[in-house]
C-alpha cells in the first residue's frame, strides 16, 4: 500500500448534535477535503450536510457492533476495547483502503463522524500504519442544548441525551490527548473567523 506521508488528516470529534457539521462547514471555506461521495443533507436535521463518507460510518457501526453497542447504546466493553488488536482483519484493511484511496491530495483531509468520539483509537492507528500525520479537533456545546436536540431529531429524554454525552465526552478526551485542537460551538457561530483563525495559528 502506498504511503501518505506528507499528507495531513484533521479528525473533527463531537458528540451528536454538537456543532461538528458547522465546524465542518467553515473547514470546507477554508479549503478543506472530506472526500468523495458525503451523506446527502437532511431537511430540518444537517439542511447543510453531513460531511460524513458513509464508509466511514459504516466502518465504525461496525466496530460498535463488536463491542455490543450503537452509537445511542454504549456498552462498558467499547469504552474498554482494544481498538488495535480487538478488531477485525477485514475491518482494518477496509479503514487502509479508504485512506489510501480517497485522501491522496496534499493539504487538510478531514474525517468527522460523531461516534470518532468512540472509535477514534482505531482510526489514530490506522494513521499511524500508513505513516499518515494525524490531529484532533474536539468541539463542545452545551450539554443541556445536545439533549434538547437529540430530543427533538431522535425523542432521546434529556436525562438520557446528558448521560450519553458525558460518555461520549469522556471517551474523546480520553482519546484525542491533550494537544488535540478544541473549539466551543457558541464561539464558532459568533466569530467564525476569529475562531478559524485561531485553529490555523
Amino acid at each position: 500500500m502506498n504511503q501518505l506521508d506528507g499528507r495531513h488528516i484533521l479528525f473533527v470529534v463531537g458528540m451528536h448534535r454538537a456543532g461538528t457539521s458547522a465546524l465542518c462547514a467553515a473547514l470546507s471555506a477554508c479549503g478543506a477535503h472530506f472526500g468523495a461521495g458525503l451523506l446527502e443533507p437532511m431537511a430540518g436535521v444537517n439542511d447543510e450536510g453531513f460531511w460524513e463518507m458513509p464508509e466511514v460510518v459504516a466502518i465504525n457501526d461496525e466496530l460498535l457492533q463488536l463491542a455490543d453497542s450503537t452509537w445511542f447504546a454504549v456498552s462498558p466493553r467499547a469504552l474498554e476495547m482494544d481498538w488495535q488488536t480487538g478488531v477485525s482483519v477485514q475491518l482494518r484493511s477496509r479503514a487502509l483502503a479508504l485512506l489510501d484511496s480517497e485522501f491522496r491530495s496534499a493539504g487538510v483531509m478531514v474525517i468527522k463522524d460523531p461516534r470518532l468520539c468512540l472509535t477514534l483509537p482505531f482510526w489514530l492507528s490506522v494513521c499511524g500504519e500508513l505513516a499518515l500525520a494525524a490531529s484532533v479537533c474536539l468541539i463542545w456545546r452545551a450539554p443541556m442544548e445536545i439533549a434538547r436536540s437529540l430530543q427533538k431529531r431522535d425523542a432521546f429524554p434529556p436525562g438520557f441525551g446528558l448521560r450519553l454525552f458525558a460518555i461520549y465526552r469522556g471517551a474523546a478526551l480520553a482519546a484525542a490527548g491533550p494537544r488535540a485542537l478544541q473549539v466551543n460551538y457558541q464561539a464558532l457561530l459568533d466569530d467564525p473567523v476569529a475562531t478559524m483563525q485561531r485553529l490555523a495559528g
